[in-house]
């Protein structure tokens, strides 16, 4: 995957040899327009004269300027060529050769070298997720994997049940197929099986399942906390395990939270009309007792022989 991201970054390489080029170009043409033009004083005037030869052309000035570049800028006699510029135009060349250098060394050179490592990772994670995703898409080893995990639930489970040894290599009866589709497995089975069963742990790196999920399998496969795993709910729950988490995954439990949060408002809303409805029930019959009492007493009191 390294070498298909390194051909992938070659683009980038090449737009930036490009634009390397073009600004040792232009420098090229201010150090030939500055440097290379000079008059001949004579046999002694060395230093003038090694100036002119190494930015007498644009194509020679580009070459001393790529040369620089790297820290090669040593003269033919092996001395540095901006001394003699120095001697020749004056001690402010030493200033621009120092910004010349920083720019390039320091600015250009470490940008090239992000952009081309940043493309070159981008392309090999790139070419690495397209791998993942055609194993996610291969039904075959979907299959595969998914029958070898649970002949290893089943062989601690129901070690006799029948045509269990032809399950890895898809003989089955239909008689069978109902069997396993009322199955349920216990949490116990599942952990001795992610735990102790090597066939198991291969199947489940296989299908891209994060191995710091494999001990937590069980209470994964389980959230009602029944103590026990349906073959539909472990089925379900593996394809659901497989690959990297998405934001997708996120927006949707979020989504079927606030969905939840919804109806648990309507419910608490239609319990307190419940209960103020109730309340005011409540209320009507303890008034209608109380007049039923009132009546009573106001008879006894206005006939007391009766009473007697």
């Amino acid at each position: 995957s390294m070498i298909h991201g390194m051909l992938d970054g070659l683009w980038t390489l090449l737009w930036a040899v490009a634009f390397f080029v073009i600004f040792i170009y232009v420098v090229a043409l201010i150090f030939r327009d500055t440097l290379g033009h000079g008059q001949d004083n004579g046999e002694d005037n060395q230093d003038a004269k090694l100036v002119q030869l190494y930015f007498s052309s644009v194509p020679m000035a580009m070459y001393t300027l790529f040369r620089c570049s790297f820290g090669e800028c040593n003269t033919r006699i092996g001395t540095p060529l901006f001394e003699h510029v120095a001697t020749t135009h004056g001690r402010m060349w030493t200033l621009v050769y120092c910004v010349f250098l920083f720019i390039v060394v320091i600015g250009l050179f470490n940008v090239i070298s992000a952009i081309f490592v940043e493309s070159t990772m981008s392309s090999a994670a790139l070419l690495a997720s397209r791998v993942k995703q055609e194993r996610l898409d291969n039904k075959d080893r979907w299959a595969e994997n998914v029958v070898t995990l649970l002949r290893s639930f089943l062989v601690v489970a129901w070690p006799d049940m029948e045509g269990l040894d032809g399950l890895a290599e898809g003989r089955y009866t239909e008689r069978m197929l109902s069997e396993l589709v009322r199955i349920t497995f216990p949490r116990q089975v599942i952990d001795e099986v992610v735990h102790h069963d090597e066939q198991a742990l291969n199947a489940l790196t296989k299908l891209d399942i994060d191995p710091s999920d494999h001990k937590y399998l069980s209470d994964i496969l389980d959230p009602a906390n029944t103590g026990s795993v349906s073959i539909l709910s472990l089925v379900d729950g593996l394809k659901r395990l497989r690959g990297e988490p998405r934001r997708s995954d996120i927006i949707t439990v979020d989504l079927m939270i606030r969905s939840s949060q919804q109806k648990v408002d309507d419910i608490w809303q239609w319990t307190k009309q419940m209960r103020r409805s109730h309340g005011m029930v409540l209320d009507n019959n303890n008034n209608n007792s109380n007049s039923v009492n009132n009546g009573v007493a106001e008879e006894e009191s206005m006939d007391p022989q009766g009473s007697l």
